[in-house]
């Protein structure tokens, strides 16, 4: 008898128990609603929580070590290709060897001067010969001495540019690049002690990109004066006196002559 009488107030005990969960759950989701109601009509909403990073996301970003930087993509291998100073080598064979370079980090440039001063040369010796032509009578001493002027000038300006060929070709990017880095930091090593080999290949460099510079400036030149000579020989009548075009040839002349020490 007591047992049963336990069990129903058990039971009893878990229904109620049951109904005011319930209950609870009906009061929590009317106040909800209710809550939502009143934000609709004062036009109120709720602001989201801000997303802001952890602390363990935070202390992870810490210790996260940088991307490295990209090194610059290694320079293409071209093969070489001697080019004959004395006469051996032609505009096209230059032309050919130089084209190669032309993207090239450092030589570049000096590669696009070169085929830029070829392009030049010709165009130079085409409107410079027609002008010769007809101001002298051919094979004449002054058709001999300003066709003489403008054929050594352009010699020297194809010379010029088969030495800027193979100073290009053998003109080490990389060593370059690293012993410009290496020079602007001092030149220490991690002792502090200076590497004197490595700042000699430095200056061996230098001189190097200093040796083409000069061979660029050269054909500058040449080209200036070749471009003075067509002015003065587009001035002249056909009875005037040849004076002041000689004193141009012989200057384009000078600069030949300096450019014969270039090696």
């Amino acid at each position: 008898m007591f047992e049963l009488i336990g069990g129903i107030l058990i039971l009893i005990a878990v229904l109620t128990f049951i109904s005011f969960a319930l209950v609870g759950l009906g009061i929590y989701g009317a106040a909800k609603g209710l809550s939502a109601v009143f934000r609709r009509l004062t036009g109120k909403t709720r602001r989201p929580r801000a997303m802001g990073p952890s602390k363990d996301s935070s202390r992870q970003s810490q210790h996260t070590a940088p991307s490295p930087v990209e090194a610059p993509p290694r320079p293409q291998v071209h093969p070489y290709v001697h080019l004959d100073v004395d006469g051996g080598a032609t505009a096209q064979g230059i032309e050919d060897v130089m084209r190669a370079y032309t993207h090239e980090r450092v030589v570049g440039p000096y590669a696009q001067a070169a085929m830029q001063s070829l392009a030049m040369a010709r165009r130079r010796e085409g409107s410079l010969m027609s002008e010769i032509d007809s101001r002298f009578s051919p094979r004449s001493i002054s058709w001999d001495h300003f066709a003489s002027t403008v054929k050594e000038a352009l010699d020297a300006i194809l010379r010029n540019c088969a030495l800027l060929a193979n100073r290009v070709q053998t003109f080490d990017i990389e060593d370059y690049e690293h012993s410009e880095w290496f020079y602007s930091t001092g030149g220490e090593m991690a002792n502090g002690k200076r590497n004197p080999a490595v700042l000699k290949r430095w200056e061996l460099l230098r001189e190097t990109k200093a040796e083409m510079d000069r061979l660029c400036e050269a054909n500058d030149g040449l080209l200036l004066e070749l471009d003075k000579l067509s002015a003065e020989l587009g001035k002249m009548r056909s009875d005037q006196s040849t004076e002041e075009s000689s004193r141009v040839a012989d200057e384009v002349k000078r600069r030949v002559e300096e450019t014969k020490y270039y090696r």
